[in-house]
């Protein structure tokens, strides 16, 4: 089902992005996580539980991908 997608897709991509800087590229990467991640929120029925996993691991990822990025500047 997403075969079509992905064949017109990647190259409309491809060719939106290949003058984009790399920042660029990052931020909107990002962007598009974190709207797929909201929109899970709020299509997904979530327990208290599963809300406390999925904030924990958040935090967790945002923790740990900052340290990295600390280490980096060194």
């Amino acid at each position: 089902m997403c075969v079509p997608v992905v064949v017109v897709g990647a190259p409309i991509g491809a060719w939106l992005l290949k003058n984009r800087s790399r920042h660029f590229v990052a931020g909107f990467l990002c962007l598009s996580i974190g709207v797929q991640y909201l929109a899970a929120l709020v299509i997904i029925p979530l327990t208290l539980g599963m809300a406390a996993v999925g904030l924990a691991v958040v935090a967790l990822g945002l923790l740990f991908f900052w340290s990295l990025a600390g280490i980096g500047d060194q």
